[in-house]
């Protein structure tokens, strides 16, 4: 994380514990990713089967984040991985993949997020697209046998809680460059870290 993205997560985890004391704070950030967990799993239900009944929903807040992002999944046709690791072989870094399936016929890469606060554009989504393009990275080698095909586009999908529509920032190709900048130098900073 940069320093400015670590206080205003510091500053949020602040002001919940001051609003909900520590023990409900700790059940409310355990709720949190309950939530983005059921929704990565409801997306994969239906971009593997296309089938609506088979989802599943535990509280009305998840109702209301699928309803946010109902509109984009009808632009998604062929999937071909979802929730997968994956690794840099020389830069050592690894995560776990949301997607990799076509938008409007172009293979894209997926980052599905979660916010109670309207993310309307890519600056409000923090780190999310540092991440999206390390698993870009990723996907220019070898992923352990997996066959994939070129990455054209990469997509952070942001589902809100309170059913509102879910915001699509395509990160463009120059962008792009940029963010894998910004991504470097972090990686190189971690790895300095490590070594001392």
């Amino acid at each position: 994380m940069s320093p400015e993205s670590l206080k205003a997560l510091k500053r949020w985890e602040a002001e919940k514990i001051k609003q909900l004391g520590f023990d409900g704070f700790q059940k409310y950030r355990k709720e949190l990713f309950s939530r983005g967990k059921i929704l990565h799993t409801n997306i994969q239900t239906y971009l593997e089967t296309k089938d609506t009944s088979k989802l599943q929903f535990a509280s009305n807040t998840h109702e209301k984040m699928w309803q946010s992002v109902e509109h984009v999944l009808p632009k998604i046709g062929t999937l071909y991985a979802s929730e997968v690791p994956v690794h840099h072989p020389f830069l050592r870094y690894r995560g776990i993949l949301d997607s990799l399936a076509t938008y409007h016929d172009i293979p894209t890469i997926f980052e599905w997020k979660t916010s109670e606060k309207l993310k309307p554009t890519v600056a409000h989504t923090y780190d999310n697209p540092l991440q999206a393009i390390a698993y870009f990275a990723c996907l220019q080698f070898d992923q352990a046998g997996l066959v994939l095909p070129p990455v054209k586009e990469v997509i952070l999908v942001i589902a809100y809680e309170d059913g509102s529509k879910a915001n699509v920032h395509i990160l463009e190709s120059s962008f792009r460059a940029e963010i894998w900048k910004k991504f470097l130098k972090r990686l190189e900073l971690f790895w300095s870290q490590q070594a001392n």
